[in-house]
């Protein structure tokens, strides 16, 4: 008795338990234990992902032939980064479990999150999909106005709810196989595919149909930011993977029209993201470059069976990787910096300096001891999503593409651009918490702005212990065991730095024009 309810209850709690929270939330008695206990919403995913064997749960009582959870090797992959993403969003974002409203839309969303995951067909898949965008709906909505997502949200539905009327016809059932199945042995294949990408891609973020994604991710909290990251992971590239029948056709004419979808996407996309002067703009676009890429790849699988098996073990683990990696460049915030910030705020308000509050960076030319490891750890991250591109931009080489090498390049360079945007704006914050208020030397030379800068060196510092960082970090492919000494050598550079960091050029000591603060500011 107890084999047969294991498997039920393994890949049942990932999803009851962030459910079972927000209905806590929702009743007084359990209110405050449920807000407590909201910080572990993740942890069961996390634990089937990484200590559990593969698993498939039917569920005839749907009366959906075919439905029921499933855990493979796909599913696991994502589940585990979903479930790392989802839980360092609570951990970033508090809040959105202490309120009752916020943190009910936390719950629910990762609930949904979660459970697409695990969905062993296409009706239970949609199914989570809504409770996981309209839930993200409401929690980003709580930050500001999110335009175009809930219209998108129901085309979305209405696209692959229509693909699935065009598909069951011909399938044993609703499961992902027989539907994939069924696929391969029939026939209009441009409409079902145009379904499948534009229905997907609009959860994806596929150019075009992507207008929610800049504006929600560019107002969003980190741990908010880091939710709805979740989502796009598992909400798009996960139902293409699922879907398309990688290995069982040679589609060469879809699958060129497919590459050229997911190259147009990526470039655009790269190219708005060089151009951009905010992190999180060019992280969405960074992020639509690589849903390109996914396209891309997708497609040369398509024209040449040969790539699916290759690219149906690669392309997962390639996904998560780099989504994990955006991830760590979005909440790429020292502590430090942001207190600076705070205190600059506080100190250009008021025209003032606390006697009490001394210049936040004043010892090591800018820096502090925890800046060297998060640089390192931005680096080695920036890297990882060069690599993992690079990686599977071979699979299309293999098909004899001639963008092939320029396509991982260009989002290599977005990645790039992202980095160097949450370099400069810590930098400029921490740069901010020493401003001070001139006192003018006489009445007929006033300071402008009445600020001066200390110490404007600390962007070629962090540049320098960041670039290394990633240099070193190629060892990490072949000698794992590195990354600890790697973010020491970055540490204690960091802690050397300051008598190296006053023979580096630097900007001159002197006052901030109305321009430069209307950079920093952005």
């Amino acid at each position: 008795m107890l084999s047969s309810l294991s498997p039920a209850l393994t890949l049942l709690l990932p999803i009851l338990w962030p459910l079972l929270l927000a209905l806590g939330l929702l009743a007084a008695p359990l209110r405050q234990t449920s807000a407590a206990l909201a910080i572990t919403a993740a942890l069961p995913a996390l634990t089937l992902a990484l200590a559990f064997p593969d698993l498939l749960l039917p569920m005839p009582a749907l009366l959906i032939g075919g439905s029921g959870l499933l855990l493979d090797a796909t599913g696991r992959m994502f589940l585990f980064g979903g479930a790392l993403l989802w839980l360092l969003a609570g951990l970033l974002n508090p809040a959105a479990t202490d309120e009752r409203r916020s943190g009910l839309w936390f719950l629910l969303a990762m609930a949904g999150g979660l459970w697409m995951t695990l969905a062993a067909d296409l009706p239970t898949f949609l199914a989570a999909t809504a409770v996981g965008g309209y839930a993200l709906y409401g929690l980003l909505a709580s930050q500001g106005r999110v335009p175009f997502l809930v219209p998108l949200l129901v085309l979305s539905d209405l696209l692959l709810f229509e693909l699935m009327l065009l598909l069951a016809p011909t399938a044993a059932d609703l499961s992902f196989s027989a539907l994939t199945t069924a696929w391969a042995a029939g026939e209009a294949v441009p409409l079902l595919l145009g379904l499948l990408v534009l229905g997907f891609g609009v959860k994806a973020g596929v150019l075009g149909v992507h207008l929610w994604l800049t504006p929600a991710l560019r107002q969003a909290a980190p741990g908010n930011a880091l939710a709805l990251l979740a989502f796009v992971l598992a909400a798009g590239p996960l139902g293409w993977l699922r879907l398309l029948p990688l290995g069982a056709v040679t589609w060469t004419g879809a699958g060129d029209w497919l590459f050229g979808i997911g190259t147009a996407t990526l470039a655009i996309a790269a190219l708005l993201a060089l151009i951009q002067t905010r992190q999180r703009l060019a992280l969405a676009n960074t992020l639509v470059a690589l849903t390109g890429l996914w396209l891309a790849l997708l497609g040369a699988a398509l024209a040449a069976p040969s790539l699916a098996t290759e690219l149906a073990s690669a392309l997962p683990l390639a996904i998560v990787l780099a989504g994990l990696s955006l991830g760590a460049l979005l909440i790429f915030q020292p502590p430090a910096s942001a207190a600076a910030a705070t205190e600059a705020d506080t100190a250009d308000s008021t025209g003032t300096d606390s006697p009490d509050q001394p210049a936040a960076h004043a010892r090591w030319g800018g820096l502090t001891w925890t800046d060297p490891i998060w640089a390192a750890a931005a680096g080695l991250l920036a890297l990882l999503l060069a690599v993992l591109t690079l990686d599977g931009a071979a699979l299309a080489a293999a098909a004899d593409r001639p963008l092939a090498f320029w396509l991982p390049a260009a989002v290599a360079l977005a990645a790039g651009r992202a980095l160097w945007l949450g370099l400069r704006g810590a930098t400029m914050a921490a740069e901010l918490g020493q401003l001070e208020t001139a006192a003018a030397a006489d009445a007929s030379e006033p300071q402008a702005d009445g600020i001066v800068v200390a110490d404007a060196r600390r962007p070629w510092v962090m540049a320098a212990i960041a670039l290394l960082a990633a240099a070193l970090g190629t060892l990490l492919f072949w000698l794992p065991w590195l990354a600890a000494l790697i973010l020491l050598l970055a540490l204690a550079l960091g802690l050397a730095a300051d008598p190296l960091v006053r023979r580096l050029p630097g900007l001159p000591e002197g006052r901030l024009a109305a321009a430069e603060a209307r950079l920093t500011a952005g």
